[in-house]
């Protein structure tokens, strides 16, 4: 039986698991084709906060950000990417 931690921010409990394995149980989860914005909102805080990650907090950041309209995660991207080194971020493609 998996032990639970205190809810999250989305009012889940979530497996006492270490966080990279979280992350990717969480990410197949996505693979699987569930899109579920709170999934997208905890994969960012799981990267930015424990496993150091800002560049691809961020990116799970914008992913829940294209579905929801939430202040308080546009601003915390806008200082994820003020923190973020330019090579750490995912260039744009020109358009063809």
């Amino acid at each position: 039986m998996l032990r639970h931690r205190k809810p999250n921010r989305v009012g889940r409990r979530l497996p006492d698991l270490p966080p990279d394995a979280l992350a990717g149980l969480l990410q197949q989860f996505l693979a699987q084709g569930q899109r579920a914005p709170q999934v997208l909102l905890i994969l960012a805080d799981i990267y930015q906060s424990r496993l150091q990650d800002p560049a691809r907090a961020a990116g799970f950041l914008r992913e829940y950000l294209q579905t929801e309209d939430d202040p308080e995660a546009h601003t915390r991207l806008a200082e994820l990417e003020a923190r973020t080194p330019l090579q750490a971020v995912p260039k744009l493609r020109a358009l063809s």
